[in-house]
């Protein structure tokens, strides 16, 4: 059995973020425990414009939310079991919290919350922001009933036999 002298329990933004700054002592040794697999061999954690078909999929535990007194109303919170969590499906976005907000928070007895002591942290995850390469291919054009291809009303181009054609409000056969 291995020991250390740190176990974080859960490999999802968090938790690696507490692994990491332990793992920054030489001294201490530092274990990662994820329910999930590693997101190293998973093609749509690795592609910008891959990472929405992870949501609803089957690393996503699909929490719902109860409504807020200050905020939304119940609205879905994608996690993730898989190394990095919900960061692996939100290409690693992060929010600064408002100085307002941490201010209030300290107000309420949350010592060492405030602006100063957490923004800091905030920079160190900022990294430039890179162009994303244009896709290989172009994506069909999602079409309306009683739209054209260029989004407009009217009669779509017939093609195959006249029973399959589609008609202006988008049933086959249909005038």
């Amino acid at each position: 059995m291995t020991e250390f002298d740190y176990l974080v329990v859960g490999g999802g933004t968090a938790g690696c973020i507490v692994a990491a700054r332990l793992a920054e002592d030489p001294a201490l040794s530092v274990g990662l425990v994820e329910w999930g697999p590693s997101d190293e061999h998973e093609p749509r954690a690795r592609s910008i414009r891959r990472w929405a078909e992870m949501l609803e999929g089957e690393y996503d535990l699909d929490y719902r939310s109860v409504p807020q007194e200050r905020g939304n109303s119940g609205i879905r919170q994608a996690r993730l079991r898989i190394l990095g969590g919900c960061s692996t499906a939100n290409t690693m976005i992060s929010w600064r919290p408002r100085v307002a907000d941490l201010r209030e928070w300290v107000d309420l007895g949350a010592a060492g919350w405030d602006a100063a002591t957490v923004h800091p942290y905030y920079e160190r995850l900022q990294a430039p922001i890179t162009r994303v390469p244009p896709a290989r291919h172009r994506l069909p054009l999602l079409h309306r009933p009683g739209r054209n291809r260029r989004g407009r009303p009217g009669r779509r181009r017939a093609r195959g036999p006249p029973d399959r054609r589609i008609g202006t409000d988008g049933v086959a056969g249909s005038p």
